[in-house]
């Protein structure tokens, strides 16, 4: 009996005593590191493998999809540093070019001038105008290259590039011969003022080149069907050759089709004055009458 009373006591003072102890370290066995046991362990290997082959399989992806762009990509930049270097060469050419003595230049252009006549016998007019630019690009001012590119262009039947080449050789003139700028009033080359042909201290011959170019600026106007256009260029024409009969019966033709009978009329009758002999003079009294007649008919039909 005393026996089982001091084994029972001895039980449970040390359950007492294991209960202290693991009350004392229970915060400590919380803070165990579960990934160290052996099994998690394994379970954090087998997904660092996973996450690897997923790396190796996206890595190998991304290096099929970067070849098969790879060619692609290496044409367009290549292509793209091919036109660079052109357009710098290009560039250093234009600048050696301008660095060119007066005399150098000269004859390269003459060269050039005399190339594109070559060539324009050969019914080589692509190859021609292409010449001719070339030559107004060593000399933007040079009034022979535009004669002739304007007369290329009416050959090659360009009318738009006809009427612009001859629209600045008419600036350049007007410049050069009488001092003053030009403006542009829908596409033509206008003088700052009305009396400007009058005013201008230019001689006779000087005029007379300034109103063939407005004359030939009207020409390409009305190959294109520009009347408007094309009726104030000869009109300017006339106001630097006031007596010039083929300007007066080229700007009543114009006032024709362009459907303006006063200005067709005072046209007319400005050409009258000046070539009375005209044996066009009826034929243009008739269709000056014709389209009175026909814009009659239209007014009473409205």
């Amino acid at each position: 009996m005393w026996f089982y009373i001091v084994f029972t006591s001895i039980a449970v003072v040390s359950l007492i005593g294991i209960m202290v102890i693991i009350g004392r370290k229970f915060p400590q066995l919380t803070l165990i590191d579960t990934e160290s046991l052996p099994k998690e362990q394994n379970l954090a290997r087998k997904r660092e493998i996973m996450d690897q082959r997923v790396r190796r399989a996206a890595k190998g992806w991304s290096a099929r999809i970067l070849a098969a762009l790879a060619t692609p990509a290496v044409f367009v930049r290549d292509a793209f540093r091919r036109q660079v270097k052109r357009l710098l060469t290009l560039d250093r050419q234009f600048r050696n070019e301008k660095v060119l003595p007066p005399e150098k230049k000269e004859g390269r252009i003459e060269k050039l001038r005399a190339d594109a006549a070559k060539l324009i016998e050969d019914d080589k007019l692509g190859e021609a105008e292409q010449k001719l630019i070339e030559a107004v690009a060593l000399d933007e001012f040079n009034e022979d290259v535009y004669r002739e590119l304007g007369e290329l262009y009416v050959e090659m039947k360009r009318w738009d590039r006809a009427r612009d080449t001859h629209a600045f050789l008419v600036k350049l003139l007007i410049k050069q011969h009488c001092g003053q700028s030009v403006s542009d009033s829908k596409g033509v080359p206008v003088p700052r003022f009305e009396s400007f042909a009058e005013t201008c201290p230019a001689d006779k011959a000087d005029h007379a080149d300034i109103a063939k170019q407005y004359e030939l600026f009207a020409e390409a106007c009305r190959a294109n069907e520009d009347f408007a256009s094309a009726r104030a260029g000869f009109e300017h024409a006339v106001a630097f050759e006031p007596a010039n009969p083929r300007h007066l019966d080229s700007l009543v033709e114009a006032c024709i089709m362009d459907g303006d009978k006063e200005r067709a009329i005072s046209s007319l009758e400005r050409l009258r004055a000046v070539n009375p002999e005209n044996q066009k003079l009826d034929a243009l009294q008739q269709r000056i009458d014709e389209m009175t007649e026909e814009q009659g008919s239209d007014e009473a039909v409205e």
